[in-house]
């Protein structure tokens, strides 16, 4: 990789499924001396890369699921619902990517591509409506405390959701957490 890293190590959640040809990672643009790297890159050139690590996964839940997601905590989920379509999972499957404004959206073919027979997508835009709370989650989610929860985002996204789910009694066995801040 050209450039000098600021951090000898990068984690990155990967958008594709293990399925995939291609290998994608998504990451947001900032000056990190480690983006200015991987901008930088050209056909050909090198760069390590070593995992997957984490144990954000589905596991063998046939039951229904919930995403509560910030930003471009999507990353991780897109490979996740593209796995519950080879499975053909039957149980509802919830998502709520709660995003600034729509522009901020990332992901958008990805998502509009998912074909499970019982999904459902709501984009939770702040800038024109409350976040992610109890009363938006019970109108999509049926029987919310049936349902496993698995929440990805920001440090300060995570514990709200966790609050929020806690405050709806939601047992904590249920809830999976993926903090990438």
């Amino acid at each position: 990789m050209n450039g000098s890293p600021d951090m000898p190590l990068r984690p990155l959640s990967m958008v594709s499924h293990p399925e995939d040809r291609d290998l994608r990672f998504i990451m947001r643009l900032s000056d990190s001396a480690f983006k200015k790297a991987c901008l930088g890159m050209e056909v050909g050139d090198t760069a390590h890369i070593f995992g997957p690590e984490g144990r954000f996964t589905l596991g063998n839940n046939p039951g229904g699921l919930v995403f509560l997601v910030g930003g471009i905590g999507i990353t991780p989920v897109i490979p996740m619902l593209r796995e519950l379509e080879k499975r053909a999972h039957r149980a509802p499957v919830c998502l709520f990517h709660s995003n600034r404004h729509g522009e901020d959206v990332i992901c958008r073919e990805d998502l509009r591509a998912i074909s499970l027979e019982s999904f459902v997508h709501i984009p939770v835009l702040t800038s024109e409506m409350p976040r992610i709370n109890e009363e938006l989650i019970s109108s999509h989610v049926p029987d919310p405390g049936t349902m496993d929860y698995f929440v990805v985002g920001s440090r300060s996204f995570i514990r709200s959701m966790k609050d929020l789910l806690r405050h709806m009694q939601i047992p904590e066995e249920r809830v999976h957490l993926d903090d990438f801040g």
